[in-house]
């Protein structure tokens, strides 16, 4: 169990909680506990509370955020900072202090937009974006992506307060997977 919780602690936290989902009780319940307390145990746990059929099951608390006054140039100097520990990084989402979310900016944006305006001056604002509450059923999740065309979308709790994201990949592995 020791040496699985540590082979957890360097996969996603989404990941961490579809290996979870699957494991007997007993064997799931030890592994949160040698978990690293302080953060991929309370996100796990937080993912856990959700139904696996809704986007907080499959939602992953793991993504790039800045504050909204953040320079582009120290937006590009933060992702360069935190890139090792994602997967692929294709939006940054723009959050205040409390964690509502205001919008998000592209990759690309970032790469075209002058490097001295701000992260809310760059932003796609969050009035125009598709989003979807923690509750929404998976399939909802996967109509509106479609919908809109979207690689990921926010998921969104109490007073606009961005839980996590949930990225096109992790639609189709629990809608199709075993394709």
């Amino acid at each position: 169990v020791d040496r699985a919780a540590s082979l957890l602690e360097r996969m996603s936290v989404d990941e961490i909680v579809d290996l979870i989902q699957i494991m007997p009780s007993k064997d799931a319940q030890e592994i949160i506990v040698r978990l690293s307390p302080s953060g991929t145990a309370q996100k796990v746990k937080r993912i856990l509370e959700y139904d696996e059929d809704t986007a907080g099951g499959v939602m992953t608390p793991d993504f790039v955020s800045v504050d909204p006054d953040m320079t582009v140039e120290n937006v590009i100097d933060k992702i360069k900072q935190v890139s090792e520990r994602f997967h692929s990084i294709q939006y940054v989402y723009v959050t205040d202090a409390k964690e509502k979310f205001l919008g998000v900016i592209s990759l690309r944006k970032l790469i075209v937009a002058d490097r001295t305006k701000k992260a809310k001056e760059t932003m796609r604002g969050h009035k125009k974006l598709p989003t979807v509450t923690a509750e929404r059923s998976l399939l909802s999740v996967a109509r509106k992506m479609t919908k809109y065309n979207l690689y990921s979308i926010a998921v969104l709790g109490p007073n606009h307060r961005l839980l996590g994201v949930i990225t096109v990949d992790d639609i189709m592995r629990r809608l199709l997977p075993h394709a």
